[in-house]
């Protein structure tokens, strides 16, 4: 198998020019629901190593609390969502694998690692943050987010906010997985939501 499918991963991973001491996982790949391929470390030996901290993800009840009667929606989808948060140059070494003959790391999070989800979502909350003072109602799991708002202009609105507010940290969407015209029925966290009922 090649990286070739995987090319325009390769700015995630940095090619190391020779086999440097570091810690090496087991690389593979694994199919993506829309075709495509995820790359994975076996990082099981890593994370053994690693201290557990617990945080908050959204919930189904949280959502709940926050949708009102007649809201309208809007989706975001965020392109290689882990990829977008860099790691540390000096911490890279424990995220190598060889492949093909070639040694690469990890520049940004990847998937496997028992950390990057909690890394990943206190990421986003501090990206997410300025967005609150602008009473601007968003919620995010992971790489999917959904902005509410009262009105369908209101949440056009706040759409071109967000949007705007991503390009400025660089964050980048996938715009085949947003639903970017507001609605008042979407679906998120894996359920149908419908504020006119």
């Amino acid at each position: 198998m090649s990286l070739s499918p995987l090319s325009d991963k390769l700015a995630a991973w940095k090619l190391l020019p020779d086999r440097d001491s570091g810690f090496y996982s087991r690389y593979f790949v694994v199919p993506k629901r829309d075709g495509g391929l995820r790359p994975v470390l076996d990082l099981r030996a890593l994370n053994s190593a690693l201290m557990k901290f617990k945080f908050k993800m959204l919930t189904m009840k949280l959502i709940m609390s926050q949708i009102r009667s007649e809201d309208w929606f809007v989706t975001i989808d965020l392109k290689d969502a882990y990829f977008q948060v860099g790691i540390q140059p000096e911490h890279r070494k424990f995220l190598r694998f060889a492949f093909g003959g070639d040694a690469y790391q990890f520049r940004g999070l990847p998937f496997g690692l028992a950390l990057s989800p909690c890394t990943f979502t206190k990421c986003m909350d501090a990206a997410l943050a300025p967005l609150y003072f602008q009473v601007i109602c968003i919620l995010n799991y992971l790489d999917d987010w959904l902005i509410l708002a009262h009105s369908k202009a209101m949440a056009a609105s706040h759409r071109d906010v967000v949007l705007v507010h991503m390009r400025s940290l660089g964050l980048r969407v996938n715009p085949e997985k947003c639903v970017f015209s507001p609605s008042q029925r979407t679906t998120f966290f894996g359920v149908i939501w419908d504020s006119t009922k």
